[in-house]
């Protein structure tokens, strides 16, 4: 007998007892309470979280109880409402009873489905190319399965079935399938069949054993015809090195180090089969000339002067100096002159001189010139010095052939010229029009000059006449920017503030005030009643002796030490009102600057309700104050070795401190890599063509070069921008030239070089300069990518663009036209595209021109939303910290030193209001 638990056992008397009484009692209750189950119906699949709701009517419901059923799991308890979102099999069960007695129950069974069906091919890839026949299969995984579709070049093929593929060409698999649910699923393979290469019908040279010397040319020239009709590529190699691609015409051009043995090869290929032809060349030595036109001239007490035609032979390395048959020079000379030193006044001495080449071989003797050196003089003075308008000083240059450079003598007394100036150099001592422009003089100072010259052994002349000139400015100062008033808290003060002029003789500035006529309409009348206060050489200053609540029109403006004055501010509006509760400042601010970042930390201010934190590239640039309850902050994602404006107020209710200011300047570690890909080509007579492949740093600005030839030193390379390609000109033709190559980024931060040698090589008449480069330009609209470039010339047959992607080592060509813009719609959002163009002219050679500048663009397609990766430090929300790293690069443009590509959120190269936009619109989003 089974005895009941005393819980049980009083519940049970309890409902024997009560319930007949009621009934007894009279009770007509006989309908059933009414269940509601919502948000999920019967039999269905859905493939997002679902949220069930139950409804219970009955004025007299005792009591109800509601279950859920997960695939084969026990039931358990479900509160209605609760988010429902696990992939699987559902059934929610109610059941209700009232105080009468009547009883309900309702089920709802449903499945969530989120998956999308699983597709997976075997044994042939997406964008592949096959020499044999191939076979594939497709299997697909899917629980609910609703629809699947598998065409073969649109013939229907089922699952799981080997299917044989034989025929040549492009081959297409489309698997196409859908649950019950509606989560679908479009898997495409593209697949090309190539069993017959392509075949050389002719080539050019006809002999494959040729033989030339150094500085010669051979053109080469084949033929190719593929019976498939398949795309064909072409590539010649020389010593096994690529030299060319996509054309069927190469020439080779002996340069002064190819004697010996080379082989050059042609490789056509359509898919993965290839044909190619080969050629032998030997390259003979040639020797140099010898010098032509010595001449000798006595110098200084005990010094020869040689001179000779410069040799602009190919293969020339230098120059051997022979006094009474014996060499002299320790190390090769590379210029046309030479200065022997040492010798006795009155003897005769003799010279002859022999050319060297790359080889190490001596040219035949030169002529022979026999000469005393016996002059012990110092060279002539320069003759009527002048100066004009511009400050440019001009002068006669003296006759002696041996004038090494000039000095220059400087004064504000004709009595007293204390300040010596050497001008060296071969652009001026070489000229026959001497000129040198005058710097760093003061206006309204009369300055007095006079020239003298210095020959080879440091001999120096007599000073030149004096010669006088007056600089006067006449230009006033630039316009004072960025005014701005603040309230001091103090009864009739206001602080004024503005950015520092640049000019060199600015003297200080002049602050106009006057009461505001008409500030609703905005309109600067440019009467102001009483003078200008004169600030001096601050950038504040603050006016008092004001009255409280008042609007008052403030301007600025800048005078130089001739009192010329500048063009007055715009109009700053300022209110002053003394507030004795006004919120003090913190008293002290610290500015820690790290790499890519600054922290900030400053005292705090009792009874303040927070601060404020300002940041950015300059004051004026700041768009919104950072509020914050701490008394420490940390930026990161900063520039190093740039400059940032930061400053803190504290707050309290709706009055704000004064700010108290500071910079943060964060240092860099990394620098950029060496450019990769250097190449050299002989671009004409006195030219050499340089390209290479753009760096990957997103904070490279740039690229500088250096060149010299073999025996000179490196000059301080300069700035030649951002590009992938540069012409070197005004060479000396047949010259050895080494040239370094350096990528620097926004930081200046400067690589190793990459360094490289060339010569420029005479060209033969038939030569022709290849096109010009276009410049080239990118936007993005919708995940879209608009590609516009500059025009090469009008002769031009056809622009190349090429395309790689993030990773990919080369380009590839993917598409030709003769527009001057191109769209490419074939992109995905989030990867990252680089693009390059070329001209090509068919009656050029080279056909082809040197790559574009590259550009570069991660396309978006939704607008609106803000990227939750990269520099931006977001925190999994859009909101003030996020406005503040977007002040730091606001109004700036791709290639400035500030400019950062994660908060370019519309991608169209600079950073301005509609990405503010587009922030405020998801301002306060979380993620």
């Amino acid at each position: 007998m089974r005895i009941l638990k005393p819980k049980k056992l009083l519940f049970f008397v309890i409902t024997f007892f009560l319930i007949p009484l009621y009934i007894f009692a009279g009770n007509s209750d006989v309908y059933q309470p009414l269940i509601t189950i919502s948000g999920v119906s019967e039999g269905c699949y859905y493939s997002t979280s679902v949220y069930p709701e139950i409804s219970i009517s009955d004025e007299d419901l005792a009591y109800s109880t509601a279950t859920l059923k997960f695939n084969n799991s026990k039931d358990s308890a479900y509160v209605r409402g609760t988010e429902i979102k696990k992939d699987g099999r559902y059934r929610i069960s109610v059941s209700a009873f009232d105080s009468s007695g009547n009883k309900s129950y309702e089920s709802v069974n449903f499945v969530i489905d989120k998956t999308k069906p699983a597709i997976t091919i075997y044994n042939v890839e997406n964008d592949t190319y096959y020499t044999t026949d191939v076979w594939f299969k497709v299997k697909i995984a899917e629980s609910n399965p609703e629809k699947e579709l598998i065409t073969l070049d649109d013939n229907i093929r089922n699952e799981n079935e080997t299917v044989w593929v034989r025929d040549e060409g492009i081959h297409k698999l489309v698997v196409d399938t859908l649950d019950r649910a509606g989560n679908a699923n479009l898997k495409s393979c593209v697949f090309t069949i190539n069993k017959t290469s392509p075949v050389i019908l002719s080539h050019e040279p006809f002999d494959t054993k040729l033989r030339i010397k150094e500085g010669e040319k051979i053109d080469f020239w084949v033929s190719v015809f593929d019976p498939d009709n398949n795309i064909i590529k072409s590539e010649w190699y020389f010593d096994s090195i690529i030299v060319c691609e996509g054309v069927f015409n190469w020439t080779f051009y002996a340069g002064y180090d190819d004697s010996g043995r080379h082989e050059v090869k042609f490789i056509a290929a359509d898919s993965n089969l290839a044909v190619e032809n080969a050629w032998d060349i030997e390259v003979d030595d040639v020797p140099v000339r010898p010098p032509l036109n010595l001449i000798a001239g006595t110098g200084t007490g005990g010094h020869i002067f040689l001179k000779w035609d410069e040799n602009k032979y190919f293969n020339l390395l230098g120059y051997n100096i022979y006094r009474d048959d014996k060499k002299i020079n320790r190390t090769l000379v590379t210029k046309n002159h030479y200065l022997d030193t040492g010798l006795i006044d009155g003897t005769e001495y003799s010279y002859f001189i022999r050319a060297m080449d790359i080889n190490g071989k001596e040219s035949e003797n030169s002529n022979k010139v026999s000469v005393i050196p016996e002059d012990s003089s110092a060279p002539s003075a320069p003759a009527n010095p002048k100066v004009n308008d511009n400050g440019l000083l001009l002068w006669e240059k003296p006759s002696d052939y041996d004038i090494a450079g000039y000095y220059l003598y400087q004064g504000v007394d004709n009595n007293n010229l204390d300040n010596k100036i050497e001008i060296a150099g071969a652009q001026i001592y070489r000229s026959d029009t001497p000129s040198y422009q005058l710097s760093n003089l003061t206006p309204g100072i009369q300055y007095y000059f006079a020239l003298s010259c210095y020959d080879f052994c440091n001999k120096e002349s007599e000073k030149s006449d004096i010669v006088s000139y007056l600089f006067y400015d006449s230009l006033p100062p630039c316009r004072v920017k960025d005014v701005r008033t603040r309230n001091t808290g103090n009864s009739g003060e206001l602080k004024i503030r503005w950015l520092k002029n640049s000019e060199p003789d600015l003297a200080g500035y002049k602050i106009y005030c006057s009461a505001a006529a008409d500030l609703s309409a905005g309109v600067e009348t440019g009467v102001y009643p009483s003078p200008p206060v004169f600030a001096g050489m601050s950038e504040k200053f603050t006016l008092s002796g004001l009255e409280d609540f008042k609007k008052y029109s403030i301007a600025v403006s800048a005078v130089d030490t001739q009192e010329n004055e500048g063009l007055k501010s715009p109009v700053e509006i300022g209110i002053p009102s003394g507030n004795s509760g006004l919120v003090p400042a913190p008293e002290y601010l610290t500015v820690d600057s790290g790499n890519k970042e600054a922290a900030l930390s400053w005292s705090p201010v009792p009874g303040a309700d927070g601060y404020k934190v300002y940041f950015g590239r300059q004051e004026h640039l700041v768009i919104s104050p950072l509020i914050t309850k701490d008394t420490v902050f940390v930026f990161n994602n900063l520039l190093n070795n740039n400059r940032y404006y930061a400053a803190v107020s504290s707050f309290k209710g709706r009055d704000e401190s004064e700010l108290i200011a500071g910079t943060a300047f964060p240092e860099n570690g990394s620098y950029p890599d060496a450019p990769a890909g250097l190449t050299c080509l002989s671009g004409g007579d006195t030219n050499l063509l340089l390209s290479w492949s753009m760096n990957k740093e997103w904070d490279l600005a740039g690229y500088k070069i250096a060149y010299k030839k073999e025996t000179e030193y490196f000059e301080e390379p300069k700035d030649i921008g951002k590009t992938n390609w540069f012409e070197i000109t005004g060479l000396t033709e047949g010259e050895k030239y080494t040239i370094a190559l350096f990528a620097f980024d926004n930081e200046n931060n400067m690589s190793n070089p990459s360094v490289i040698t060339g010569v420029p090589l005479k060209t033969s008449s038939d030569y022709s300069n290849p096109p010009p480069a276009p410049l080239l330009d990118i936007s993005c609209e919708n995940g879209i990518i608009r590609l516009n470039w500059t025009s090469s010339g009008v002769e031009i047959d056809e622009y190349r663009i090429y395309r790689r992607e993030a990773g990919e080592p080369k380009y590839k060509k993917i598409y030709e036209t003769k527009n001057l813009t191109y769209k490419n719609k074939a992109v995905e959002e989030g990867r990252t595209y680089y693009y390059v163009v070329t001209a090509f002219r068919e009656s050029s050679f080279p056909g082809e021109s040197l790559f574009s500048n590259e550009v570069i663009m991660r396309p978006k397609v939704k607008m609106g939303d803000i990227e939750m990766e990269g520099d931006v430090p977001v925190e999994s929300r859009v909101d003030g910290y996020d406005l503040i790293i977007l002040s730091i690069s606001f109004g700036s443009k791709t290639g400035d030193d500030y400019y950062n590509p994660n908060v370019d959120l519309n991608g169209d190269g600079i950073i301005d209001g509609t990405d503010l936009n587009i922030l405020a619109g998801s301002f306060g989003k979380e993620y």
